[in-house]
């Protein structure tokens, strides 16, 4: 069993909590990842997600993150779609 340090959080909101059918996953870190890998992984898990990669926005741990963002035990990662509002 993977302690709870082994593993990042993934936050999914609006839009993107419906593609995934969940708000928040937990990922165990097999080995150094970096956010384009976990993004890669879950479009091939989420199928729906995958086809919105090009709107969706990215953080790790309340900052904005280039694709290149190297992931740690630890982290947590937003999945932000995009927002309309008046």
């Amino acid at each position: 069993m993977t302690a709870a340090a082994d593993t990042v959080s993934i936050l999914f909101f609006a839009a993107a909590a419906d593609l995934v059918g969940a708000e928040r996953l937990q990922l165990s870190l097999a080995g150094p990842l970096t956010l384009a890998e976990l993004q890669q992984t879950l479009f091939r898990e989420y199928p729906p997600l995958a086809a919105q990669a090009k709107f969706l926005m990215w953080a790790v741990n309340e900052q904005y993150a280039a694709a290149q963002t190297k992931l740690q035990a630890g982290d947590t990662i937003a999945c932000i779609p995009p927002v309309s509002g008046g």
